[in-house]
């Protein structure tokens, strides 16, 4: 009797721990299912169109790297590195005419002028004004300040149109400062500009 009732507790006891354990699988088997779908590879796992890879990622016409950046970004025509940005800076002189109606701008002379060489120049003359090109007639002279005589050659100019002029054969015939007088002549009447230029030995 006692052998028997003992036989059957051990039967009853491994039948629970089956049970049991069958249930536990069951339990493991649901939790992979429930993964499956929200494991981050469907359509909440951010690979879709709200994970950021798509048209709200800005990596497309929002997002600053196309048409709709920067029109106006600093890149294109006004950005002030091309053409529409100012003009260059002016390292040449400048001086206004004895009436006050004309302002020249004379450059490729900055450095001065060596003695014996013949030197060009540059003229651009406007309208004090407005700074319009100026409609005129020049007379030029290059003047030693200190002796009050010429040099060998009298300078030539040519162009005139739009107010720009090429001023060629600058001939120092010594050292010091020399003087490049120009007489303008317009609808005003005659007026003079004057440049000062080193003669270096």
């Amino acid at each position: 009797m006692t052998l028997r009732l003992s036989l059957f507790t051990f039967a009853l006891i491994a039948a629970c721990s089956t049970s049991s354990s069958k249930s536990t699988q069951s339990g493991a088997d649901a939790a992979t299912s429930d993964a499956a779908s929200t494991d981050g590879t469907d359509a909440v796992d951010g690979a879709d169109v709200v994970d950021g890879a798509d048209v709200v990622d800005g990596a497309d016409a929002v997002d600053g790297t196309d048409a709709v950046d920067g029109a106006a970004d600093g890149a294109d025509a006004t950005d002030g590195s091309d053409g529409t940005d100012g003009e260059p800076l002016f390292t040449g002189q400048e001086a206004v005419s004895s009436g006050g109606t004309y302002r020249g701008r004379l450059s490729g002379v900055d450095d001065g002028v060596t003695l014996g060489t013949a030197a060009t120049a540059s003229l651009v003359v406007t309208m004090s004004v407005d700074g319009t090109p100026a409609n005129i007639a020049i007379e030029a002279s290059f003047i030693h300040q200190g002796m009050g005589h010429g040099g060998p050659k009298a300078p030539k100019l040519s162009g005139g149109a739009n107010g720009e002029f090429a001023i060629a054969d600058l001939v120092p015939s010594m050292a010091g400062t020399w003087e490049l007088q120009l007489e303008l002549t317009g609808a005003t009447g005659t007026e003079t500009l004057a440049f000062e230029l080193e003669v270096t030995p």
